[in-house]
């Protein structure tokens, strides 16, 4: 009996350090590096030949090497998608021209998009430098905000949801809606959207909520101009001015650090 116990454990042993570690965990031939992953939790990279998708890996901001995967590849020409977000659970790169996000929730994204040819060389590397992907649109309460409100719930239309790498933007005609803590402290809340290929114009339709649901105050605005790289900011007194109509609107353009440009209205 002690005989066939230490012969089990030996081939139970032999069997372990034989299995080849995951494809995933393996290093390859080829480093794809991102130059900055400051701001993103999650990257995903998609690689596809004469379009098949051959690779997908996703990182999030915990793992090692973050940013930076060592996939083995034949030579040949690849598509390379690598999309950077703070989203609550991966993206998914059906394709370079279709990329879809969890609950259709859209957050800051980065991407990039290139071919990429591997030859006989072991030692490919290649330095990824990402471009936002987003446009933002901004609310800025300019008066007091009761104690009573709850929630800010914005539904607009005009953007998309889904994103060709490709082309660099939206790609669907999609429905947004998304809903907010409020507090009588904050005073700006942002969403975000894939602007369309022409002058993609949002219409945007903001409601104040109590804890009970019922309505404290409701705006629409129609023909809210949004830019890939740009924040467009509405601001003004939301709860003692609900007009739907943009009043005396000024257009304004100032330098930001972070992003290409910032386009404030006053309402």
């Amino acid at each position: 009996m002690l005989s066939i116990i230490i012969l089990m454990c030996a081939c139970e042993k032999f069997t372990t350090e034989e299995s080849k570690p995951s494809e995933e965990t393996e290093k390859g031939n080829v480093t794809l590096h991102l130059t900055s992953c400051e701001g993103v939790e999650r990257i995903s990279f998609g690689i596809f030949k004469d379009g098949e998708k051959k690779k997908t890996v996703h990182q999030s901001m915990s793992d090692n090497d973050f940013g930076t995967i060592h996939p083995a590849l034949s030579p040949g020409i690849y598509e390379l998608v690598v999309i950077a977000h703070n989203g609550k659970a991966n993206c998914t790169i059906s394709s370079p021209e279709k990329i879809t996000f969890a609950s259709n929730k859209v957050t800051d994204t980065f991407y990039y998009y290139n071919t990429i040819e591997i030859s006989d060389d072991n030692n490919t590397q290649v330095d990824i430098s990402l471009k936002r992907a987003v446009g933002m649109f901004r609310l800025h309460v300019n008066d007091e905000i009761p104690t009573s409100a709850n929630s800010i719930k914005f539904y607009y239309t005009g953007g998309s949801s889904t994103f060709n790498a490709k082309t660099g933007l939206g790609c669907v005609h999609s429905r947004q809606t998304e809903i907010r803590e409020m507090t009588t402290t904050q005073k700006d809340y942002d969403v975000y959207t894939f602007p369309q290929e022409g002058d993609s114009k949002l219409k945007m339709t903001i409601t104040i909520l109590d804890a009970y649901g019922s309505t404290l105050a409701n705006v629409t605005w129609q023909d809210i101009p949004i830019t890939r790289d740009h924040i467009t900011q509405y601001s003004g007194a939301l709860f003692t001015n609900t007009g739907s109509d943009l009043q005396e609107s000024q257009i304004t353009f100032r330098f930001n650090p972070k992003w290409e440009g910032y386009d404030n209205y006053d309402f």
